[in-house]
């Protein structure tokens, strides 16, 4: 909230309590409320950014299961360089793997 604050002093505390709440009942976790914020603070186009354009982040990455990637390398040979192995045992994309 520090930087959003910083970034934007004309937001009011009411502001700023509505995004509390909105933020705690969406679940968002530390890390996802810290990208969305840095995220709103690096790309916002108005000289005030809405609540909902700092709800509406998101960083989520789609995974896959075993039996998804061998469908995809079915249609698509050699395709299985693209994708890696989560600890899970969930599947991503490799240009995702940034994201995590």
């Amino acid at each position: 909230m520090k930087d959003l604050k910083s970034a934007f002093p004309r937001l009011s505390a009411d502001w700023f309590d509505l995004l509390k709440k909105r933020v705690i009942d969406n679940g968002f976790t530390k890390k996802r409320f810290f990208d969305a914020v840095n995220y709103t603070i690096d790309n916002s186009p108005y000289p005030e950014p809405a609540i909902a354009q700092i709800l509406n982040y998101d960083k989520k990455i789609k995974t896959f299961t075993y039996d998804e990637v061998l469908d995809h390398n079915n249609r698509f040979p050699n395709s299985m360089k693209d994708f890696k192995k989560l600890n899970n045992g969930k599947w991503i994309r490799i240009e995702d793997a940034d994201k995590i």
